[in-house]
């Protein structure tokens, strides 16, 4: 008898210690905000939160103006980067050139939140069908950035670059802290 009082006696410990243990979590759990709980699963699954928003990649001035009528005439696009959790992302855009382009990028100018940047003096990288020109390197928490973006060709362009194609999008990669 003693043993089975002893038996009865530890699985009332053993259930009364899981419904505690259930009954302080289940409140915990329902508090996490939901991008908690995403960075949570992302820390497992290798997910990225930060995105793009692209609007008005056509405009542009493809001959050659000066960069105050420029600003003054061309209608900007923008880059949106969002970020839905609470979690830092540092991120990088670039805008990303196609090789089969005929336009040469060298003659291009970008303005970036109104900063001009001639595309030929900024940093860039390439593979076998792209060229990756770095636009921006920023951080991003439980927020959205707009850029807005005005895209020309140098005043100084001669006459052989006009009616050439250009074939490009904005591209965002996660930075990852070493």
């Amino acid at each position: 008898m003693k043993n089975i009082n002893k038996i009865i006696h530890w699985k009332m410990i053993e259930i009364s210690f899981l419904l505690s243990v259930i009954m302080i979590s289940f409140p915990i759990w329902k508090t996490l905000a939901k991008s908690e709980a995403l960075s949570i699963a992302a820390s497992y699954s290798d997910i990225q939160f930060s995105h793009l928003e692209i609007t008005n990649t056509s405009n542009g001035a493809m001959f050659p103006i000066s960069n105050e009528k420029a600003l003054k005439n061309i209608k900007p696009g923008s880059i949106k980067v969002i970020n839905d959790t609470k979690t830092k992302e540092d991120y990088v855009i670039y805008m990303k050139i196609s090789k089969t382009s005929s336009l040469d990028y060298h003659c291009l100018n970008i303005a970036l939140n109104n900063h001009i940047f001639s595309l030929k003096d900024m940093p860039l990288s390439e593979d076998e069908e792209n060229y990756y020109l770095l636009l921006d390197t920023n951080s991003i928490t439980g927020e959205s950035k707009e850029y807005q973006f005005q895209l020309w060709m140098d005043e100084k362009t001669g006459n052989e670059m006009q009616g050439k194609s250009l074939s490009y999008t904005f591209e965002i990669q996660k930075q990852i802290a070493i």
